[in-house]
């Protein structure tokens, strides 16, 4: 395989800025909406954040960019909109500051207290007591040093198993409590640790205050057979943080759901400011990592009880809600719509959507009927304003995302406002135009669908058709939705038709279908692929001789378990950080995936018996390697705590050793989703190039058209 240039064409789509963030700021005179933006650079192989803030004022939209601190880690605004927090690190100093408008009234350094600030969606606490006058954050724990424990070197280095996958980093995630302005001390003083006066292994995050008192937070339960969680109500005396206690034991109690992992505690405040409800989502304990949510309701004024507002979903009636997938709570997800509700993006089958839910009835109302725009648009929810605003992101694969407020009017229906949309040169708009997107459904095979990305020109009558890439997602229990992706859009300019099939097991059809594929991975999985592949065939958009096929994770373990089940099926695969032998997962952060998948038992203690074992091999890819004719390249990271590199490993000197044509490509310090701009980069242009030589294709000096090679 050689490097055949720069694929411009994805440079241009991948360096479109992405959401980040997006918040509502106070005003009295205008809506004031500040916008983080991810934004990479392939000519430097960089990536920072930049901030836009839009201001609406009757009807006239201004805006203004700012470079984003590379210091500011998070950030959060008050109730009342008078004062923010920012938290700052460098590689010397880690500070909490308080604004209030442009003044800064109070500075804590915090660089001896902690380590790194925790701003990730499973741990962060950026949340203001009542008052405005402390916040909780989360941030990681001093590790234990031996002077700490009087010379005792073992502490130090006792094995202390981290969070997995993206928080290889994370061992001990804690929440501390910053005060700048006491009633009785009246000054500053140190962020201290808040911990719970017994050791019992819960670690905190994701705190809230309720009231000065009263704060609702996540706990974690770090054991060998997984991370538990539940949510705890934690008593905090309003002064009772001085210097001379710099660790604060308050006492905790935990609400229990019997066989259900919480998380996302969320308060709610009437008009007067009051805590009224406790909301939080759960999933079933054990089995399969992804499932129907559920959203849960405590009153906190009264004694009501706990209930459940929103249940798992079954086997969803007639094409209805399918339940809640994939989701977490905004910090303010609350509106009046007319009566108070809260929002939840989740996963509708192919598409993502926004659902709010009668906070007091629990009746569940599918937004996106009103949202407008093409009906095959995905739409992520960023932020509401607490009253009658949100924030979205709309998007598809064929048209990058825009920036949408929406606002509910006197009739209860949502009037939209773009205000971003993502601008690309007039070439690539051209290509973009001659794109269709679908979602077929696949026949026999109930919910199983794919989603088709392909060109109006390739299509008509007469033309040679495109070769066919099928792009099976990881998991398994992810999706893939219509949401813009640029790799795929980028694969659909240089002239290929995309299929992306839903397979059994897939998130937003309902929790029936994702217990379906237990016990059947590498054989349901892979046939509702082949019959996604077959369906397209029939339907004349694309050719029997005419396929390629690439995936990452599971869906790199259905790749290989489609070439090798199916050899003379496909011209050319793409396996990226892929499972090979589920057998040998116990160095991965997640050593009870194939146990899960398979419907055994999980203990740590246990192991992978004989049995156990069979059963794993019998259905990797590994147990079919020797009938493998297809040409793969495989492409790992080099840290990748998921999937061990091993896997991709020993599959590539497999295929060597049996004469297949086989490359590898490896990235040191990337882990199982790739982060790197480089990375990306180079990992897209080889994709291209793979399929280029294995399909008689090179790509010109654009990068959107392909031609046969004389």
């Amino acid at each position: 395989m050689l490097y055949s240039g720069p694929p411009l064409a994805h440079k241009e789509l991948s360096e479109l800025p992405v959401l980040d963030s997006a918040h509502f700021l106070p005003s009295k005179t205008a809506t004031v909406i500040r916008a983080n933006y991810l934004v990479r650079n392939h000519e430097h192989d960089t990536k920072q954040i930049v901030a836009k803030t839009f201001t609406l004022s009757e009807h006239i939209l201004s805006a203004t960019i700012a470079m984003h601190a590379s210091d500011v880690k998070g950030s959060a605004v008050s109730r009342s909109g008078n004062h923010q927090a920012i938290l700052r690190e460098s590689l010397a100093t880690r500070r909490v500051e308080i604004w209030s408008d442009l003044r800064l009234i109070a500075s804590i350094d915090v660089s001896k207290t902690h380590g790194p600030f925790l701003t990730d969606a499973v741990f962060q606490s950026i949340s203001f007591s009542p008052s405005e006058t402390a916040i909780i954050y989360a941030a990681e724990a001093n590790p234990e040093t031996a002077d700490d424990l009087r010379y005792d070197p073992y502490p130090k280095h006792r094995y202390n198993p981290h969070f997995g996958e993206s928080y290889s980093g994370t061992r001990r995630p804690t929440l501390f409590m910053a005060r700048w302005r006491d009633q009785v001390l009246s000054k500053n003083i140190p962020a201290v640790e808040i911990s719970l006066p017994r050791s019992d292994g819960v670690i905190f995050g994701q705190a809230i205050f309720a009231t000065e008192k009263r704060i609702f937070a996540t706990g974690f339960r770090k054991n060998e057979d997984g991370q538990p969680t539940s949510i705890w109500e934690i008593k905090a005396a309003e002064n009772s943080v001085s210097e001379d206690h710099p660790n604060q034991y308050y006492p905790a109690f935990e609400i229990k759901v019997p066989g259900r992992s919480c998380r996302s505690p969320r308060v709610f405040l009437d008009k007067n400011g009051l805590p009224r409800q406790l909301f939080w989502l759960s999933n079933p304990l054990g089995g399969v990592h992804a499932s129907s949510t559920s959203l849960h309701v405590r009153d906190l004024v009264g004694d009501s009880g706990d209930r459940i507002l929103v249940d798992n979903v079954s086997d969803p009636v007639n094409g209805g809600f399918p339940g809640l997938y994939d989701c977490n709570l905004l910090p303010d997800p609350f509106i009046y719509n007319p009566t108070p509700s809260i929002l939840i993006q989740t996963t509708w089958g192919s598409m993502v959507t926004v659902v709010s839910v009668d906070i007091k009835t629990g009746l569940l109302t599918h937004e996106r009927s009103q949202l407008g725009g093409n009906p095959l648009d995905s739409w992520s929810l960023l932020a509401t304003d607490g009253s009658s605003q949100m924030l979205c992101s709309q998007s598809s694969l064929t048209t990058p995302l825009k920036l949408v407020l929406l606002t509910l009017n006197d009739s209860r229906e949502w009037v939209s406002r773009v205000l971003e949309s993502s601008v690309v040169s007039p070439q690539v708009q051209e290509k973009l135009d001659d794109l269709i997107l679908s979602v077929i459904h696949i026949p026999d095979r109930y919910p199983v669908e794919t989603i088709v990305l392909q060109s109006k020109k390739a299509m008509e009558t007469g033309a040679p058709k495109p070769y066919c890439i099928t792009f099976p997602h990881g998991g398994p229990h992810s999706v893939y939705t219509t949401s813009f992706l640029p790799l795929v859009t980028a694969l659909a300019l240089e002239g290929y038709t995309l299929s992306m099939p839903n397979y059994t097991g897939t998130l937003g059809y309902g929790d029936k279908y994702i217990q379906k594929l237990v016990s059947q991975i590498g054989s349901l999985d892979t046939s509702d692929c082949v019959a996604a592949v077959e369906e397209l065939i029939k339907r004349g958009i694309s050719d029997r001789d005419k396929q390629l096929v690439f995936g990452g994770s599971h869906g790199g373990f259905i790749t290989g378990n489609l070439i090798g089940q199916h050899p003379d099926l496909f011209k050319a695969a793409v396996m990226i950080n892929p499972v090979t032998s589920a057998g040998e997962f116990s160095s991965s952060d997640i050593p009870d995936w194939p146990f899960a998948e398979a419907g055994l038992a999980y203990m740590s203690s246990t192991g992978v018996t004989p049995e156990a074992y069979k059963t794993f091999y019998d259905a990797s890819p590994m147990a079919h390697v020797g009938n493998v004719r297809t040409p793969v390249l495989l492409i790992l990271g080099g840290s990748d705590l998921r999937v061990p590199p091993t896997q991709g490993k020993t599959y590539f000197h497999a295929l060597k050793e049996r004469g297949v044509p086989t490359e590898m490509l490896m990235f040191p310090g990337e882990g199982h989703s790739f982060e790197g701009v480089e990375a990306l980069r180079v990992t897209y242009a080889s994709i291209r190039d793979w399929f280029g030589v294995h399909t008689g294709r090179e790509v010109d000096k654009f990068g959107t058209e392909a031609r046969l090679i004389r």
